[in-house]
């Protein structure tokens, strides 16, 4: 078995746990608190996994010709052309943010 001291303020969450009767002991909010670290680090790795997966595809695309050059004069020229669409629609006389829903 082990043991260790909680802080103050872990002591205090886990007493609101147990107080909101979500929990009938410190030790099952530990439990759940060690199974969302479980659960978050299954999904972490997943992830990872997915993205792993995707850079292999991407390589192996690569290594087939069907890449495309990035070219970044014309990435930037892009990033200038939207960012002009944007200023040319915001109305520069509202008093309310263009798309706040307001």
């Amino acid at each position: 078995m082990t043991t260790f001291t909680l802080s103050p303020e872990d002591e205090q969450i886990v007493q609101a746990q147990m107080q909101s009767g979500k929990f009938a002991s410190t030790e099952e909010v530990v439990r759940e608190g060690l199974r969302l670290v479980a659960e978050r680090e299954q999904a972490y790795q997943a992830r990872l996994e997915e993205l792993r997966r995707e850079l292999d595809k991407g390589l192996a695309e690569l290594d087939q010709g069907l890449g495309v050059k990035f070219d970044p004069e014309k990435l930037k020229r892009l990033v200038a052309e939207k960012a002009q669409e944007h200023f040319e629609q915001v109305d520069w006389n509202a008093t309310t943010p263009v798309g706040s829903g307001v």
